[in-house]
């Protein structure tokens, strides 16, 4: 078998990649980038890649692009491509994400056809401005009643992570792949060890539970999870692993308060409904609420995260103008 080292060597132009070359090839992408991207970004970037694998070989068989070589796909195939990803009605964001990813993907074996077609031809629509998805304080309280509800161990996991997420506005995968280490009670912190950018520009840090309210459900999770796999060193396992619960398990089990609740509910909706609601009396608490989130621009909570009413902006400058009126 073919190691990392001898893959990135290898010269593309003349790799052999058999019957089905667009997705013979991923082996050579992954291996030519693992130096430069986190771990967490590669694996994503392979699965996407192997989606499209799936549906360009398929292409092929058919006979409606000439080949699925990644060194002759060309503009035909790009179309096809983005009509096929049209169809499936996804966001534009997860299509440019797509487009993204298969642009840097044809660009390793030298094919540089997208980024000749973008030089003529918009590829996807422009982005509509970003609706922030964040729960008012009577949507969480709905969501906390139903996921008491939810019995046994997976029960207390939701609730746990749940009562985490809100209180600290980590993201869900940070609360998934945490470890118990990572729980300072008296100092009321989390560490995040395994940000968002890991390996490439994030660092682990702590950051503060701020949710005073979220403190009791923190509190009786802790005390369950000392009274179970005591040799494990996750926060939230999974007892017939031993390994933390897949994101898809949690979405599954989020679903589920959604029906329950009418509810719409994301884990991922408690980061921007704890900025938006942290916000909603004092936009002064801006700053602060992007330090919290570990931003690097305040923008990207503004425009993000932190859904301010207008009548909010009325009430703080819409009597600034008697400071200096028109006479």
């Amino acid at each position: 078998m073919e190691d990392g080292a001898s893959l990135r060597a290898a010269d593309l132009k003349k790799v052999r990649l058999g019957r089905y070359p667009f997705k013979a090839g991923i082996k050579y992408f992954v291996a030519r980038r693992a130096p430069y991207l986190a771990t967490s970004t590669l694996e994503e970037n392979t699965r996407k890649l192997r989606y499209l694998a799936d549906v360009i070989e398929n292409m092929s068989e058919r006979g409606m692009i000439a080949s699925s070589d990644p060194r002759r796909i060309d503009r035909h195939c790009i179309e096809e491509v983005l009509l096929f990803l049209k169809g499936k009605h996804l966001e534009i964001s997860t299509k440019e994400k797509y487009l993204s990813i298969l642009k840097s993907y044809l660009k390793l074996w030298g094919n540089n056809c997208i980024d000749e077609l973008q030089l003529t031809t918009r590829l996807l629509p422009p982005k509509p401005v970003k609706e922030i998805r964040a729960l008012s304080v009577g949507d969480i309280a709905a969501i906390l009643e139903e996921a008491d509800r939810v019995p046994g161990h997976m029960g207390e996991i939701i609730r746990g992570m749940i009562a985490l997420t809100f209180a600290t506005g980590i993201r869900p995968k940070e609360s998934i792949d945490a470890e118990i280490g990572d729980m300072d009670m008296r100092g009321h912190r989390f560490y995040v060890r395994h940000p968002k950018g890991e390996e490439s520009w994030a660092s682990p840090q702590w950051v503060y539970m701020i949710r005073g309210d979220m403190f009791p459900r923190i509190e009786a999770y802790m005390v369950y999870r000392r009274s179970i796999l005591p040799d494990n060193r996750y926060l939230f396992p999974n007892p017939r692993t031993g390994i933390p619960y897949c994101q898809n398990t949690i979405r599954r089990q989020c679903r589920r308060l959604s029906q329950s609740t009418g509810v719409l509910f994301r884990m991922k909706d408690l980061r921007s409904s704890l900025a938006s609601i942290t916000v909603a009396d004092d936009l002064t608490r801006l700053k602060a609420v992007s330090l919290q989130l570990r931003h690097t621009k305040l923008s990207t909570t503004e425009s993000f995260y932190a859904k301010i009413e207008n009548d909010r902006v009325e009430k703080e400058i819409g009597s600034v103008w008697k400071e200096d009126p028109v006479e």
